[in-house]
């Protein structure tokens, strides 16, 4: 299992699935039709970036990129990535919701500077992360029996401890805005409003396992005992 495309897979699953600015805060008001002017900027330009300024944009060098775009475009078919007037391929895609993703730039700040319609953009962000969703299960798989074996007597050599698999922790995500029901329940111990995130890492440091969504204000202990892991291992 590739360590660094497994992290990468987590990383842009968690931060998608929980990027709760979808659009600006003014997104309720009632406005006047407006016509959509566009910039052409194409953003493809940047893969002609060094790898050190690819990454610093996006978060991930252009090699491992490529794999990502390589991955995606076995997993989705095409009426997934065309949209009518819209002249968009996988790679000009990608770029955009990784923009989303890597910065705070708000999805209609990122449709302005890149020339296409905030709602194209965010059907396509949807799109990509429901993808990633999909490929999450294929990238984080907890170890078949043997492997197991081979990881318990690994950490056992180096900690003393037996029947070891993985370590476990859980953090917080933190949320832009307070849920709109039962917020009490996502304030943490911090006094922010986040979610709980629970992973589990073999000591190679490749996800095996990960749960998020239960409210920031449970015990980590809790949030174990609620997760498909627990079920699974108890």
């Amino acid at each position: 299992m590739d360590a660094e495309f497994n992290e990468l897979v987590v990383e842009l699953l968690v931060a998608g699935a929980l990027y709760v600015q979808l659009m600006d805060e003014d997104d309720g008001e009632v406005n006047e039709p407006v016509t959509w002017e566009r910039i052409q900027v194409d953003i493809s330009d940047y893969l002609l970036m060094r790898n050190e300024a690819f990454r610093l944009h996006f978060r991930m060098t252009t090699e491992t990129f490529e794999v990502l775009v390589h991955r995606l475009s076995n997993h989705l078919g095409d009426e997934d990535i065309v949209r009518a007037n819209e002249d968009l391929d996988l790679r000009r895609i990608l770029l955009l919701v990784l923009w989303i993703l890597a910065t705070p730039d708000t999805f209609r700040s990122v449709a302005l500077r890149f020339g296409v319609t905030s709602g194209v953009l965010h059907y396509h962000y949807k799109v990509i992360i429901r993808a990633l969703s999909d490929l999450s299960q294929i990238y984080v798989q907890w170890p078949l029996p043997e492997e197991r074996q081979v990881i318990s007597r690994y950490c056992e050599m180096r900690s003393g401890f037996p029947g070891v698999v993985g370590a476990i922790d859980a953090s917080y995500i933190p949320l832009c805005y307070a849920p709109q029901i039962e917020p009490q329940r996502y304030v943490n111990r911090h006094r922010d409003y986040a979610i709980s995130l629970q992973a589990v890492v073999d000591p190679s440091l490749v996800f095996r396992d990960i749960y998020a969504g239960e409210p920031g204000s449970l015990h980590d202990s809790r949030v174990f005992r609620r997760s498909p892991l627990s079920t699974k291992l108890l």
